[in-house]
């Protein structure tokens, strides 16, 4: 069988024009604060998180909707967005750590939904702050993302779109460093409550500047000799993300 010749260093470009942002989903990777061991935060259960909520979708509707937005050509819809204004103060909790830094965390449950992302109106943060996003089983993490993510100033921040997560209940989670408190700029104003599948692989949903040109199983890597023939249209791959949900 002839093996696939695909661009693996193909970044996500997520087209939010609501926002006016594109950008490639980097991350330094690692866990969140909360699934590693610490006594104190062991303390503060999920049932102890504040949790915003939202019912099944009306399927049969959307169904319709998405019809009709196929017949007029728009790209297919995967996700409903919900229109939210969530951000550290007004929303979520507070932890305070031993050494000074904190932890803010808020749980987000969409009923059924196959996926979750989230379109931030308002996004800086300082050095040292690191957000993850992750199902409540913990066992699909994104994230940290970290000032290098930052496209505004505080004065001035700028938005941001999320990769997915598939889960319907997942947790936000920020650590702020104890020498920026106060600081940090973060402001939810979309759920995305995916009601379509759609796959985003691993490497591209979680990307980090190492893992830009590596292949996936049974695949040979676009800059391998065999792909030699593929030099022009490999700058023209791309998942496109438009509003965050289709």
């Amino acid at each position: 069988m002839k093996r696939k010749i695909v661009r693996a260093c193909s970044a996500i470009l997520m087209v939010c024009s609501v926002f006016q942002s594109s950008f490639a989903q980097i991350s330094i990777g690692g866990l969140p604060h909360s699934l590693r061991q610490d006594q104190q935060l062991a303390k503060n259960t999920l049932a102890q998180i504040p949790l915003v909520s939202f019912p099944a979708l009306n399927l049969a509707g959307l169904e319709a909707e998405d019809k009709k937005d196929g017949e007029n050509g728009w790209p297919p819809r995967f996700g409903y967005p919900h229109e939210v204004r969530l951000d550290l103060y007004n929303s979520g909790q507070w932890t305070d750590l031993e050494n000074g830094d904190r932890l803010w965390r808020i749980q987000i449950e969409c009923a059924k939904a196959k996926s979750l992302n989230f379109l931030f109106d308002k996004f800086w943060l300082p050095p040292g702050g690191v957000l993850y996003i992750y199902g409540r089983n913990g066992k699909h993490i994104i994230g940290g993302f970290t000032s290098a993510n930052n496209k505004g100033t505080q004065e001035t921040p700028a938005g941001f779109g999320t990769g997915l997560v598939y889960s319907d209940n997942v947790l936000v989670e920020y650590l702020e460093p104890k020498a920026a408190r106060g600081t940090s700029v973060l402001s939810i104003a979309q759920i995305v409550h995916g009601y379509r599948y759609i796959r985003i692989p691993k490497g591209l949903a979680t990307a980090t500047p190492e893992s830009f040109g590596a292949s996936g199983n049974c695949q040979v890597n676009v800059n391998c000799p065999e792909g030699s023939n593929w030099q022009d249209a490999k700058r023209g791959v791309a998942l496109i993300l438009v509003n965050g949900s289709r």
